[in-house]
């Protein structure tokens, strides 16, 4: 891979745009880039967004905090 594009999960606007993007993989990302706050609607729109590429070709992951990691915390 030669490219990585990380994409908040919470931004419906990015996530759109994503798989435009030319990258080689998509990095969902639910921890830094999202507000504690927002988490929850992140993970939801996650799960669609990952529904709606799943035969598109694009390789996805997603990054989340560390197992035991209590959201937010530092």
């Amino acid at each position: 891979m030669r490219s990585l594009l990380f994409v908040p999960a919470d931004s419906e606007r990015k996530l759109a745009r994503a798989p435009q993007s030319g990258a080689d993989a998509l990095i969902l990302d639910l921890e830094d880039s999202v507000v504690p706050a927002n988490r929850s609607a992140a993970r939801a729109q996650a799960r669609a967004f990952l529904a709606a590429t799943e035969d598109a070709g694009i390789r996805r992951y997603v990054r989340i905090n560390p197992p035991g990691k209590r959201s937010g915390a530092r």
